[in-house]
């Protein structure tokens, strides 16, 4: 939106702008978002797969989706593309679809092989 007041917005005077620009901190030429792609349902699905599978392998708090900085990151890469709610979507939604599905994999994987070896590496802090 900032940009497009910045730049584009053909309504404001110029003195308006110079306001946004002191407010905002933002150089005269605002870059623009990376993409102005509208995300389509599959891509918004696709992307929250990606996201979701991001956090479950390195088991990233889901309250780092409230995040600005992460925020800023994803609508300045793409601005259509709707965060999950970490309330419901993300866990409610994402989280089990992710784990039927790895589940599921490891079903067909263990089903096909001759051998399994199962290992475990378990340790406990003295300080807890």
């Amino acid at each position: 939106m900032v940009f497009h007041l910045i730049n584009q917005c053909k309504k404001i005077g110029p003195e308006a702008r110079r306001t946004i620009h002191k407010l905002a901190g933002i150089k005269k030429n605002a870059e623009e978002p990376l993409s102005n792609k509208v995300t389509k349902q599959g891509e918004q699905t696709e992307f929250d797969v990606l996201l979701t599978r991001a956090f479950a392998t390195w088991n990233i708090a889901a309250n780092f989706l409230d995040n600005p900085f992460l925020k800023e990151l994803l609508n300045k890469m793409r601005p259509s593309y709707k965060i999950p709610s970490r309330m419901y979507t993300f866990p409610k939604v994402l989280i089990p679809a992710e784990f039927q599905r790895v589940k599921s994999n490891l079903k067909q994987t263990t089903v096909k092989a001759d051998f399994l070896a199962l290992s475990s590496d378990g340790w406990s802090d003295i300080n807890r």
